[in-house]
């Protein structure tokens, strides 16, 4: 009996200490559920107070030049960008209202993406725009995904004509048909890669001593109008150029014959001389007139392919400068870098497409008063190699890629029309 009567206290003590433990968890379970109701009241009455702008109110008391140098499109550009994106920035208002008190409208979404984009800080762009530092990141992100789902870039199969008549326009006296791209690679900056955030395991691999940064090896075709082409992000800052090109879907196309002849592409010495791919003679006059060579004709030949190439150098850095966010390293996931600067390409043509004659200098854009912005808009002139390209955002690739039979004779044939033509290196 002493036994059983035992078991049945200690039974009941059981089942008390449970109760009370059970007590406590409902009890704050309660609390917590009221403290984030409390919080949801708070906050939406915040945002009742926040001054959340409308876009009508966004564009008074903004002149066009004023306007560009903000968001980087025309007003007119703007709406028509609006136009092409409103269904997929359009928001459950339900849903907006219950978790901020306000939605946020399709336009003031793509205004906060763009000025992100173009190098505004968090904090600005929500102080400008009436909405939290977390609402610019949601939209900045929204912007990018929708940006790169409704802009394209055109084949360049789909309209080599077009494309030769632009660069033939560029060749001083038409000296040189047949372009219809010029080639070269950006390096765009990053933070450096972490295993944790990015999962990658070898972040040397993005960094580029002569840099000394983290950086993608970004490879980009342009037109005579200095848009994109073809642009291709999935190779890291070590990576040479011709290496980065010779990986891409674009090059096993054109080396199968997509481009026929006579069409081709023009490109620095860093890549490999094809058929399809005219490179310059490597190397000095001098040291041509050395080895028994034509030094003259070869250093013609350089100088007029120079006159095509230069747009793929002009374009990069007309692309960087109006979008501020790639003056200093991407701070997000390796992950969603390649996206933002997909999006800043399509944009970048967007621009020249729509803006029309007002494609204003940017020199004078006031984006981002971080110092490092301050110091880069001041510079007159970026730091120069000795063939004239800007040392800060292009590549230089130290390999010697392999000539092909094919690309000789065909430099060779083009050099021979330069020469027939009468056309020399001016001095």
């Amino acid at each position: 009996l002493l036994c059983a009567e035992e078991d049945e206290d200690e039974k009941l003590q059981i089942a008390i200490a449970v109760n009370v433990v059970m007590r406590r968890r409902y009890t704050a379970l309660f609390l917590l559920r009221r403290r984030m109701r409390d919080h949801r009241i708070r906050s939406r009455r915040r945002n009742e107070h926040r001054n959340r702008l409308e876009l009508g109110a966004l564009l008074e008391g903004i002149t066009p030049a004023g306007f560009i140098s903000r968001y980087r499109l025309s007003i007119d550009a703007f709406y028509k960008l609006l136009s092409l994106t409103q269904g997929y920035l359009e928001v459950n208002t339900e849903m907006a209202v219950r978790s901020s008190g306000h939605p946020i409208s399709p336009g003031i979404t793509l205004a906060i993406g763009l000025r992100y984009l173009a190098g505004s800080r968090f904090v600005d762009n929500a102080d400008i725009h009436g909405v939290s530092s977390e609402s610019v990141y949601k939209c900045a992100e929204k912007v990018i995904d929708v940006i790169n789902k409704t802009l394209t870039i055109p084949p360049i199969e789909d309209r080599l004509e077009e494309l030769e008549a632009g660069f033939a326009a560029k060749s001083s006296g038409q000296v040189i048909r047949g372009c219809i791209g010029a080639i070269d690679g950006l390096h765009v900056k990053i933070a450096q890669p972490s295993l944790q955030r990015d999962g990658v395991t070898n972040g040397a691999r993005y960094y580029v001593s002569r840099k000394g940064s983290y950086a993608w090896n970004v490879q980009a075709i342009c037109d005579a109008d200095r848009r994109f082409s073809f642009i291709d992000i999935r190779y890291p800052g070590s990576t040479g150029d011709h290496l980065a090109f010779l990986g891409s879907e674009k090059f096993q196309d054109f080396d199968s014959g997509s481009i026929p002849y006579p069409f081709f592409i023009v490109g620095d010495a860093a890549y490999a001389l094809k058929s399809w791919m005219l490179t310059p003679f490597k190397g000095s006059k001098a040291e041509w007139f050395r080895r028994n060579m034509d030094g003259d004709a070869m250093d013609s030949f350089n100088f007029y392919l120079s006159q095509l190439r230069i747009n793929v150098e002009c374009m990069f850095g007309i692309f960087v400068r109006r979008w501020g966010i790639l003056w200093q390293p991407l701070e997000c996931s390796r992950e969603k870098q390649p996206k933002l600067i997909m999006a800043c390409a399509l944009l970048h043509n967007f621009c020249i497409d729509h803006n029309g004659d007002q494609n204003c200098d940017l020199r004078g854009a006031e984006v981002n008063s971080d110092s490092h912005t301050i110091q880069m808009q001041l510079r007159s002139c970026p730091a120069m190699d000795r063939e004239g390209r800007p040392v800060q955002f292009l590549t230089n690739d130290p390999t010697r890629p392999v000539e092909s039979e094919d690309g000789l004779s065909r430099r060779e044939a083009v050099m021979q029309d330069i020469k027939a033509a009468g056309y020399v290196r001016p001095v």
